[in-house]
């Protein structure tokens, strides 16, 4: 049974085709959109009179705050823009924009004070990739090939791009598509990111508002509860198991050869080049570096892409079938950290690699806000809730740890023989329910 559900706010990401002159101005964009964001970082830390704080008796601010209501105002900006003028060819609304240039710096300062906060700016080892910006509907066209089309970016011109997703429906009947749509909607203006990765590819994001999605949802929605692991990426209570492909685990060998060959290359990944560019800092990778850069950067997107393509399958799958789902909430990273520093386990570096391999945070996220999407009732349970020691049936609970070689074990109370990971499910749903008072449970905890 195929039900669509409206998003709020959805993010179409498409691949861009500009040709070496477009290219040429996109690089130009995001490299001026990170000197405006150095500069006004910079500016924000040294210049009191963009604090909004109070002096103490020792005539040093305390608890100071960006006067972000200064820094956007035209005037500034302009004097900004004038003192460094590579920062010409920034379109406007990259500027202004809510989610453009002045908002990420928001972010990144958050709730803490200028006196507690630690800068980071853009370098040539951690570039800016990105930028943000609006464009009206009608800067978007169609193209004779209806699996493509055109947009028509600022500073920039107009620019093919094919990938959008065809299933996407507007309007109150599910009658557009997203090209059709620009000729429907009443709003003016759309926000698009445009970025560049690794692979010197170029691609556009658009922040769509009210969109439909299909998903063929099943007639009858169960509970479940989702237990996350190496060995299986989540396992379900009710024994459904999704193995864990270990996608980059298939391309280690040749992840180390890459490794190896860009070590002897002369480029950051070598010790010598970055000793010399200590000294001279004018000097430039080899071409045969940046040839080894390319591949190694493709081979992390082909293994990004199909571990994103299985994580998001599985948790479709699971969001489909079950209206009150239950899962873990994890730190990944206490989890490798842990194993880093167990000397005792023989296998821990193993598994700090089968650890990432799995990408459970990015997994628990996905199934969060599909959530929101298509209105299921996902519970989390506290980080450190005992589930897997916890039988199941009774509720005893192991007094010893459960080593992780131990795959099955039987609960001495009870008797009942149970698989590590399903068990596990099982609790973690059960507790999930005790957590919005639902009645009738087997025991409590």
């Amino acid at each position: 049974m195929v039900k669509y559900y409206q998003i709020p706010c959805y993010t179409m990401k498409c691949r861009l085709y500009p040709n070496k002159t477009q290219a040429k101005a996109i690089d130009d964009i995001i490299y001026a959109s990170g000197v405006f964001y150095n500069c006004l970082q910079y500016d924000i830390m040294h210049n009191p009179e963009l604090w909004d704080g109070k002096v103490n008796k020792n005539g040093m601010y305390v608890n100071c705050y960006p006067r972000f209501d200064v820094v956007r105002k035209a005037d500034y900006i302009h004097n900004l823009i004038a003192e460094h003028p590579i920062c010409e060819c920034l379109p406007n609304s990259s500027i202004t924009t809510k989610q453009g240039t002045i908002d990420d710096l928001k972010k990144s300062f958050g709730k803490n004070s200028i006196e507690f906060n630690k800068p980071r700016y853009y370098n040539k080892k951690y570039p800016r990739k990105s930028y943000t910006m609006q464009i009206n509907w009608s800067a978007i066209k169609e193209h004779e090939n209806h699996n493509n089309a055109i947009v028509n970016l600022t500073n920039v011109g107009k620019v093919k791009f094919r990938g959008w997703n065809q299933k996407i429906r507007f309007g109150d009947n599910k009658d557009f598509d997203f090209i059709e749509w620009r000729n429907k909607t009443n709003q003016r203006a759309v926000s698009i990111t445009v970025s560049k990765d690794n692979c010197n590819d170029y691609w556009i994001c658009f922040m769509l508002q009210n969109a439909w999605k299909p998903i063929n949802e099943c007639d009858i929605l169960t509970d479940v509860g989702v237990d996350a692991g190496v060995t299986d990426m989540a396992i379900l209570s009710d024994g459904t198991k999704y193995e864990n492909p270990r996608f980059g685990y298939k391309y280690d060998e040749k992840r180390k050869m890459l490794d190896y060959k860009l070590s002897k290359a002369w480029g950051w990944s070598n010790i010598e080049f970055r000793e010399a560019y200590k000294k001279d800092n004018s000097i430039t990778c080899s071409n045969n570096y940046n040839r080894l850069k390319l591949q190694s950067a493709k081979l992390d997107r082909k293994i990004m892409r199909k571990r994103h393509l299985y994580q998001h399958e599985m948790t479709t799958d699971i969001i489909k079938k079950h209206g009150f789902i239950a899962i873990e909430s994890l730190s990944v990273k206490d989890m490798i950290e842990t194993k880093k520093n167990d000397e005792t386990n023989k296998r821990a570096a193993v598994r700090r690699s089968n650890l990432s391999d799995a990408a459970m945070s990015q997994m628990l996220t996905m199934m969060k806000y599909k959530a929101d999407w298509y209105n299921r009732n996902i519970q989390p349970i506290g980080q450190y809730e005992a589930s897997t020691k916890v039988c199941s049936c009774c509720g005893y609970v192991l007094p010893n740890k459960l080593d992780t070689s131990v795959r099955e074990w039987t609960c001495i109370k009870c008797g009942s023989h149970h698989d590590r990971d399903v068990n596990a499910a099982k609790v973690i749903l059960i507790k999930a329910k005790q957590l919005i008072d639902v009645n009738d449970l087997p025991f409590v905890i």
